[in-house]
C-alpha cells in the first residue's frame, strides 16, 4: 500500500507524532519535525534522547501509530499504524494500515 499525495504532503510539510509502547500499554510519544516518505515508509528524524528511549520500547513491541503533525486544534485527518525500525536517529514506521 502506498501513501497518497495528499498524505505523503501532508506528513513531510507538518512533521508527525509516532506513539509506541511499553510492554503494559502505556503509550511514549515523540513528535518530529522533520519526515520523508519512502512508498509506503513514514521515515522520521528525532532527537538522541527520543532514539534511546524508543530503542527500547521496540524490543516489548516494534508496533507504532503516526499522525500527521503540526495541526494544533485540526484533527488529524490520517492514522497509520504499522512496524517501526530504529536506525540511528531515524525512526521508519512501514505504514501496514490507515485509519
Amino acid at each position: 500500500m502506498s501513501l497518497t499525495n495528499r498524505m505523503t504532503s501532508w506528513l513531510e510539510a507538518l512533521g508527525a507524532h509516532i506513539a509506541v509502547t511499553d510492554a503494559d500499554g502505556t503509550p511514549f510519544i515523540v513528535v518530529s519535525d522533520s519526515v520523508k516518505i519512502k512508498e509506503n515508509v513514514i521515515e522520521a528524524k528525532i532527537g538522541p534522547v527520543q532514539a534511546e528511549k524508543i530503542s527500547h520500547l521496540l524490543k516489548d513491541s516494534t508496533i507504532a501509530a503516526v499522525a500527521p503533525g503540526g495541526l494544533g486544534a485540526i484533527r488529524a485527518p490520517y492514522q497509520f499504524k504499522g512496524r517501526a525500525v530504529l536506525s540511528g536517529d531515524i525512526l521508519s514506521v512501514k505504514a501496514d494500515e490507515i485509519y
